[in-house]
């Protein structure tokens, strides 16, 4: 077990893969990267939309309520940090403030930093270790419980 997830469970939480009833938004250019995430996200009980550009995610944050966004980086058009500042400018309405993860291929430290500077959360780097994105996930839905 990767350790954010040995440290929900000792703080009590039975389990720390569980997402149920969380809304997730995925925004990922690659097809087959959003669906095997809609598949890990719906098997721990949360309702997952995918799209595949930013424009899509916003417009899908103007729509609808979420809890959460995982969103990558490098994409045509507008990219996640473009996406996310837009995110964070209030132009979706409620989802101004909902905790956001980027997921990457990029792991070099000054686009950890670039992501926070533009708005998200917390960082991951592809390939990810499925039970600490589900900790970092089940830990923002969490909060808000």
């Amino acid at each position: 077990m990767h350790p954010a997830a040995e440290e929900a469970t000792k703080e009590g939480d039975p389990d720390p893969t569980d997402l149920t009833g969380a809304k997730v938004l995925i925004v990922d250019d690659e097809a087959d990267n959003g669906e095997m995430l809609r598949r890990l996200f719906t098997n721990h009980g949360a309702e997952a939309v995918v799209v595949l550009t930013a424009a899509r995610g916003l417009e899908e944050l103007s729509r609808q309520a979420f809890d959460v966004i995982v969103s990558d980086i490098g994409m045509p058009e507008m990219d996640g940090f473009e996406f996310i500042k837009e995110v964070r400018a209030g132009k979706s309405g409620e989802n101004r403030q909902i905790p956001a993860l980027a997921l990457t291929a990029f792991a070099r430290p000054d686009d950890r930093r670039r992501a926070m500077i533009a708005g998200f959360d917390t960082f991951l780097s592809k390939p990810v270790d499925t039970d600490e994105l589900l900790a970092v996930l089940h830990r923002f839905v969490s909060r808000d419980r």
